[in-house]
């Protein structure tokens, strides 16, 4: 939109909030200026199109308009690799996984150097220390026939002198070939690899990640399409875990693709090295992007058995493992308070929450916990009474969640029925927000998860689930004014539905439009009109 030009949304059927709960759509006008709401009338009459040139009617007729989406727990470079990687997502087996691996086209596996441009800023992002690598990403084991993974002489068939790699959805467990698993051993610990079948886990994993990195600028020019993604999705904000090594990718591919996107970087670094990252990734783009805090892995995931319980899991011999030390834990989090840097701790199962919950008490750090998919019975209150905030993934429920899915196998069905508690929690007055962890991205597709949980008594509606995926998550940017509403001086952050998104099946629902700062990022294509009355949509 140009400077000084504004735009009305009119026609549709707009989100308001009568400030005491609930939620309806009624008929509304809304104008913009400047990136931000200056009015929002009663009703549904606008300037003719055309009638005014300094005005830009969008007509919403017969459609919904909402805040737009905030996912508050997302890996935006990890989105854009895998558009340069091979997509394991739609494998039934170990043998479709080594296929897909084998038949990649030459471009995924090919390293282009970075561009030599006369004057351009050193670059912190290496070059990939292994080149020429094959990697395939998103393989999801856990509904296959037979589950066995892909082995070390199954990748090494598809090739003895190059890397190949194949990683599980979850990120913390993949399997490597001989020239992989051999550059590993010399730089993570001998427990994380397992030699004779090629199986690594979590920092074998991030390492590995790593070594075959694809090149600058392959990922720079990516990111572009990465957005475009998540602005198809309804989505114009993210908080996103960040490895300090891509910022200066991050930078490159965010300057050349100019959509607008708010970002809130967890950084994955000790809090003696945030403030020195910090200002690199302020630098970006100072209006939209900055570092909150950093990030700290207390567990593994539930997928690769390494996130830590209590209890033994219901299929192996393990608690699971904790990946960092109580008083290690405790020394972290004394440091990110006396800083003043907020602290985002990764903690899956429940003796992993319960030792975060332990550590957190000790200090008084701004402390989120991400995922929090098993919680002890006992910490369900104290949770609420220390006002922790707790960032999971209802998508997480439709992927995993159904009777005799990955989460009842991994506990039983006494812990799989106490899993992902979101009902529990609410009840309680915990502070619950809602992301994606981009496994998959999309809020429509997790709000399902939310709202018809696999565990009846854990199903919350469609307005509270709705908020946790706008609102509430906009609360948890610390240094941020006028998150996602509807309103005279909010973000003129909105996200036009195809139908009412509390009362439709959200699988049918279709994102139509999205505004970010007052600016149409992404329509929908037209549908055709025949195709669209025999679907029923």
């Amino acid at each position: 939109m140009h400077p000084m030009s504004t735009l009305v949304i009119a026609g549709g059927r707009v989100w308001t909030d009568d400030g005491a709960g609930s939620i309806r759509f009624e008929p509304r006008t809304i104008w913009v200026r400047d990136g931000r709401i200056v009015e929002v009338l009663p009703g549904v009459a606008a300037p003719q199109p055309g009638a005014r040139p300094d005005v830009r009617v969008f007509d919403a007729t017969g459609k919904f308009v909402a805040p737009a989406f905030v996912d508050a727990h997302f890996h935006l470079i990890a989105l854009a690799n895998k558009s340069l990687r091979v997509d394991l997502s739609a494998a039934t087996s170990a043998h479709d996984v080594v296929a897909a691996l084998s038949s990649r086209p030459r471009v995924l596996s090919s390293c282009h150097p970075a561009s030599k441009d006369a004057g351009a800023p050193p670059r912190r992002h290496p070059r990939p220390l292994l080149e020429d690598a094959i990697v395939g990403v998103d393989f999801d084991e856990s509904d296959w026939r037979d589950a066995t993974l892909p082995t070390r002489a199954d990748l090494n068939a598809v090739s003895g002198t190059q890397p190949v790699y194949a990683r599980r959805v979850c990120c913390h467990v993949g399997v490597a070939n001989d020239v992989l698993l051999k550059a590993l051993a010399a730089r993570v610990p001998a427990r994380l690899v397992d030699h004779e079948t090629g199986r690594i886990i979590e920092d074998a994993v991030f390492e590995a990640n790593r070594l075959t990195r694809p090149p600058f600028d392959a990922v720079a020019a990516a990111v572009d399409g990465a957005v475009a993604h998540l602005h198809s999705l309804g989505i114009t904000a993210i908080h996103d875990i960040v490895d300090p090594d891509t910022i200066d990718v991050y930078a490159a591919g965010l300057g050349a693709s100019r959509r607008p996107l708010r970002i809130d970087g967890y950084l994955h670094l000790p809090a003696r090295d945030y403030e020195t990252a910090r200002a690199c990734f302020d630098a970006i783009d100072p209006a939209r992007v900055r570092a909150a805090g950093i990030k700290i892995f207390s567990d593994g995931s539930m997928g690769a058995r390494t996130a830590a319980l209590h209890d033994p899991y219901a299929d192996a011999e393990t608690l699971g493992d904790l990946l960092v030390e109580t008083r290690a834990l405790e020394a972290e989090i004394a440091s990110c308070a006396e800083q003043g840097i907020e602290c985002a701790i990764h903690a899956i199962g429940d003796r992993a929450l319960s030792t975060v919950l332990d550590a957190i008490e000790t200090t008084r750090a701004r402390v989120r916990v991400e995922h929090a998919e098993v919680i002890a019975e006992r910490d369900v209150e104290r949770i609420a009474r220390m006002g922790i905030p707790l960032v999971m993934q209802p998508n997480f429920v439709r992927n995993w969640g159904g009777e005799g899915g990955l989460y009842e196998r991994r506990l039983g069905r006494a812990r799989w029925e106490r899993n992902n508690p979101f009902a529990t929690l609410l009840r309680t007055g915990a502070r619950v927000v809602f992301s994606s962890d981009g496994m998959p991205a999309g809020p429509l597709f997790g709000l399902k998860g939310a709202t018809h949980h696999a565990v009846e008594r854990e199903r919350i509606g469609a307005v509270d689930g709705f908020r946790r995926y706008t609102t509430a998550a906009a609360a948890m940017w610390t240094a941020r004014e006028n998150g996602p509403a509807i309103e005279a001086g909010a973000r003129a952050d909105l996200v036009v539905f195809s139908g009412n998104p509390l009362i439709s099946d959200t699988d049918r629902l279709r994102v139509e439009a999205t505004f970010a700062e007052g600016r149409e990022v992404f329509r929908a294509p037209a549908l055709d009109a025949r195709r669209h009355s025999k679907s029923g949509l």
